[in-house]
């Protein structure tokens, strides 16, 4: 299974279900489960109240269905807006690197337990340890 790194607070806010919709500056084929990782660090946007985040970091807290993506210059769905989805040249946000897409999830789940583990950039998978660990989380789930 694959994994994605994303900052707290929008890691954890991804899998309760908060946000459904994440803005990366290129659009993704990948549709399925991947796991959520929150980052080591926390989002720019809250850089100034980072020592009032409590979310887990550095951890895979969770996972979600990528069902797809679209570019966000003329996105009119309201539902993006409601879930997330910032539009290019909002005050929210300022991507510099590239054009905005707004990734479409579904089906958060958040782990009982954050599993600790070192994240990467763009999808990657994580050591044969740290899926034990997940499995685990997983089958508690269902319990």
């Amino acid at each position: 299974m694959k994994a994605l790194t994303v900052r707290p607070p929008y890691a954890g806010q991804i899998v309760t279900g908060r946000k459904l919709v994440e803005n990366r500056t290129r659009p993704t084929y990948y549709r399925g489960k991947i796991l959520i990782h929150a980052g080591a660090a926390v989002h720019d946007h809250f850089k100034e109240i980072a020592s009032t985040v409590t979310d887990p970091m550095g951890a895979i807290v969770g996972e979600v269905t990528i069902l797809g993506s679209h570019s966000a210059a003329g996105c009119t769905r309201l539902d993006c807006r409601d879930l997330g989805g910032f539009r290019p040249g909002s005050a929210e946000v300022d991507f510099k690197d590239g054009p905005l897409h707004h990734w479409v999830l579904s089906d958060p789940v958040q782990y009982r337990e954050p599993v600790p583990a070192t994240g990467a950039l763009g999808y990657w998978a994580p050591p044969e340890s740290v899926m034990e660990r997940v499995r685990e989380q997983r089958r508690l789930l269902h319990d």
